[in-house]
Parts: structure tokens; sequence; C-alpha cells
């Protein structure tokens, strides 16, 4: 699905930063996925394996640092 590009994985919960990023992402040679929820980023994560995190710190529901603990904690 990926192709031969790294995946960069941007989380945030405003949509303008995130088309922002993208905007920004486009630009590179890489696959930019986005996430506006912790869920919906920790799925993601778990799918795709990105190689590179953009991540908000101040999500709903749980923090940007929350987030990337339970990433790490499943990495293989």
């Amino acid at each position: 699905m990926t192709g031969n590009l790294p995946v960069v994985l941007c989380v945030d919960d405003d949509p303008r930063t995130l088309e922002i990023l993208s905007k920004i992402m486009s630009r590179l040679p890489v696959m930019c996925v986005t996430a506006r929820t912790p869920r919906e980023a920790l799925d993601l994560a778990r799918r795709l394996r990105p190689q590179l995190l953009v991540l908000d710190l101040m999500l709903p529901e749980m923090s940007g640092w929350e987030v990337l603990e339970q990433i790490r904690s499943e990495a293989a």
C-alpha cells in the first residue's frame, strides 16, 4: 500500500493544522497519513508502522504523550 515511500503520520484534532501539514508533506517524497483522534492515530500506527510521527500533545480523550507511550509499548 505504501510502496517504497516512508510513511509520516500527522495527528492533530485541528483540521486546519492537518491541512497545513499535509501540504508541507506533499512536497516531500513521503506518504502522509492524517488522524484527528488518538484512537484513529493508534489504529493507523499499528497498521502502517510510520517512520515519522508528527503529534499534537493536547488531544481530546488522551494526551499526545499517552498516545506516544502506547505506540512505543506496542512497537515490535
